[in-house]
């Protein structure tokens, strides 16, 4: 992810997509060019064609290089410094990553990411990756502190060093120094937390820096000190430390890699070369005189007879050869494939399946995969993108890569053991922002000022704990001014916003907006922890509505069961049995199992009977939702009770139980009001899945972070 283009001065960027001064190089002559963001300039195609015509021309006059990405260069501290290093200095390899903060669940993603650099066997002895910063290790309180600041923060940066030699060096000592240089090159203090990793083939250190500056402001550092500064300066320091590399050295480093099935750093010198030539081809007629250049070309050829069999390169004349133009992202799919096969093969031994998936969101939507969690960890160092291994019940083993959204509708992330269902979810284009804006037009306009007021006079229960109303409706202003420059809304002099009473149809109509119409992958816990035992509660369970199909039948009769059917039929069978204890199911003579028509209702009136009658002597009066059909209440606590975690709503000396979902569990100490949808009755078989209207009520004005921006499709 690329840093912010917003500068250090209040946050106001220098350059932006749609404005900002481009500078023309014509010879003697230089040319200004200002893209304005007027509104004119947006709100219709003739405009909108101009402004691509201008900075195509823009692009085109500036050559190789220059038009968007040559102004911001100049982005963001940093910029200039690190520059080329010598062939003899030492490889550093440095990956970095701008990833921006949840805003919801920040430091709950901060201290997971915490915890994996602090992993176990990450050390030298085989223990535990002991967490440092500028003046020592980190203790848990400082770590706890560390993450509560990261979680405010717009974002954070994470990077990977990794020294070619760095079993030879102080990775501690190497990181502190690497730190202050780069202090010294953004011009502030830098927030930050590191571990060695010792467990891999070449030890490398991890780092998370906070991105705000000493003085809290938006840390943006430029995006060529990101790409390449930062290796630079680290190979400086490596170099200071080790020395330059000899002949020697420059040979094992590229043997090392020779024959890897990976993209490597002599493939990189290869497709430099190959740009380069006039005739696009890499040649080699020629032998060089110096007995290195002979060994690297040697080693060249070698590389590229490796790429041959792999079909990435062909020899297409004597001595002249082509490195296929895709061949970069072939060999880092076949190393994501690799280490995938690595990590999932011992999961299909353990469970004895024929094989395993990768499931992505098109098949997810054609086929939702059900099963227990296996395992969980970071797919993704950088970003922080998570994977599940997941017991299917269908007899295979599935690998899902898992990003923020995928569980946000959670009160805790899956576990493994846990029963847990892969989908999609399809985003809307809409947010809870442009509906509160809807609420809120007066004449068509929509005043930011008028807004504040009205959420200051509400008081603090207007909004998310933790949230000042400043930073509420800022955020509001924020996605009025990203309409405003795709042409949504008009911003205007004084502030205020002229807003289309269709607003929310042309946002499901504008294809850059639905850019992530195909869905997000999507996380549900069926049953947290053990199966066995969720077969045995008196409530509904997911196994009810299994039990009358053919699951049941098929698992009976199939040669072998991997581990994980072998539980879930086990668990069906005991649930079989747990029901029929309680008059609610029988079993057929073929085998088969008949619950009783009313077995849905009777669970659930025997669910909530018990929890009301525990409850009651805290909180009073339990209410009937079903007779009542509305409620209005402060969220006193939460319940787990046998089918989830339940809100329980507190009214004077009356309380009502509502399935703690789309962020209620959440909303503890607000008031909100809930309302059951027309025919939707508690005692309905298919009740878990029936939709509850939680309505905006002093405390409760629905946002993103309640999660109600996922329709599951």
């Amino acid at each position: 992810m690329a840093a912010s283009s917003r500068s250090q001065n209040g946050g106001k960027g220098n350059s932006s997509p749609g404005g900002g001064d481009r500078t023309i190089d014509g010879g003697e002559k230089s040319l200004a060019i200002r893209v304005s963001k007027g509104r004119a300039a947006k709100t219709g195609p003739a405009g909108r064609e101009l402004v691509r015509q201008v900075k195509a021309a823009v692009h085109r006059a500036g050559g190789a290089g220059a038009g968007k990405t040559k102004g911001m260069r100049l982005v963001g501290r940093g910029a200039g410094v690190g520059g080329g290093t010598s062939a003899r200095s030492q490889r550093v390899t440095v990956k970095a990553r701008v990833v921006a903060v949840p805003k919801s669940g920040g430091k709950a993603a901060v201290m997971r990411y915490l915890g994996y650099i602090e992993r176990e066997g990450g050390a030298k002895d085989g223990g535990v990756s002991e967490r440092f910063g500028a003046d020592g290790p980190v203790e848990e309180a400082r770590l706890d502190a560390f993450a509560d600041n990261c979680a405010e923060d717009r974002h954070s940066f994470r990077l990977i060093v990794s020294p070619e030699k760095a079993a030879a060096m102080d990775l501690e000592q190497h990181t502190r120094e690497l730190m202050q240089q780069m202090e010294r090159d953004l011009g502030t203090r830098l927030e930050w937390v590191a571990a060695v990793h010792h467990d891999t083939d070449n030890p490398h250190v991890h780092i998370l820096i906070r991105g705000v500056d000493e003085q809290g402001k938006d840390l943006v550092m430029n995006k060529d000190y990101i790409s390449h500064g930062i290796r630079a300066r680290a190979g400086e320091l490596a170099t200071r430390e080790l020395g330059y590399r000899t002949d020697l050295d420059v040979y094992q480093s590229l043997q090392k890699n020779l024959h890897k099935p990976q993209w490597t750093g002599l493939d990189n010198e290869l497709q430099r070369e190959q740009a380069a030539s006039s005739t696009s081809r890499l040649e080699f007629a020629r032998t060089p005189t110096s007995p290195f250049a002979r060994l690297k070309r040697e080693m060249k050829l070698e590389r590229l007879g490796v790429l041959r069999d792999h079909g990435l390169a062909e020899q297409v004349a004597p001595g002249r050869w082509r490195i296929a133009d895709h061949a970069r992202e072939t060999l880092q799919a076949m190393t994501t494939e690799s280490a995938r096969a690595g990590l999932l093969r011992p999961h299909v031994d353990a469970e004895q399946a024929k094989g395993y998936s990768l499931p992505d969101k098109e098949t997810l939507k054609e086929t939702p995969v059900r099963g227990l969690v296996l395992d969980r960890g970071l797919a993704n160092t950088l970003t922080g993108t998570e994977y599940l291994v997941v017991g299917g019940f269908d007899g295979r083993v599935h690998y899902a890569t898992v990003g923020h959204y995928a569980e946000r509708h959670l009160s805790t992330p899956a576990k493994v053991g846990d029963t847990v269902t892969l989908s999609v979810a399809i985003p809307t284009a809409a947010g809870s922002a442009d509906r509160n804006v809807m609420k809120r037009l007066t004449n068509g306009v929509y005043d930011p000022d008028q807004h504040l007021a009205e959420v200051r006079g509400r008081g603090a229960a207007a909004i998310r704990e933790g949230i000042t109303p400043e930073r509420y409706i800022n955020a509001h202003v924020k996605r009025m001014e990203s309409l405003a420059t795709r042409g949504h809304v008009d911003a205007l002099s004084d502030g205020k916003f002229r807003v289309p009473a269709d607003l929310l149809q042309r946002l499901d109509a504008d294809p850059a907006l639905n850019r992530d119409r195909q869905g997000v992958v999507r996380v549900d816990v069926v049953v947290r922890g053990s199966l066995a035992a969720n077969a045995r509660i008196v409530a509904q369970s997911f196994m009810d509505g299994e039990l009358e199909g053919v699951a049941v039948g098929q698992l009976r009769t199939r040669p072998a069961l991997t581990r994980s059917q072998a539980a879930f039929l086990e668990a069906l069978e005991a649930r079989t049995d747990r029901l029929a204890e309680l008059r609610l199911a029988s079993r057929t003579s073929d085998g088969g199992v008949v619950l009783a028509p009313n077995f849905a209702a009777v669970l659930r009136e025997r669910e909530l009977a018990d929890a009301n009658t525990r409850l009651s002597s805290v909180y009073g009066q339990p209410v009937d939702l079903d007779a009542a059909r509305r409620f209005q209440g402060t969220v006193a606590a939460i319940e787990q009770l046998p089918t989830g975690p339940h809100a329980v709503i507190v009214s004077d000396d009356t309380f009502a139980l509502v399935p703690a979902k789309d962020g209620l569990e959440r909303m503890t100490g607000r008031v909100v009001q809930v309302s059951l949808q027309r025919g939707v009755q508690i005692g309905q078989a298919n009740f878990q899945q029936a939709r509850l209207r939680f309505m905006a009520m002093e405390t409760l004005t629905p946002t993103t972070d309640l999660g109600l921006g996922l329709d599951k499709r």
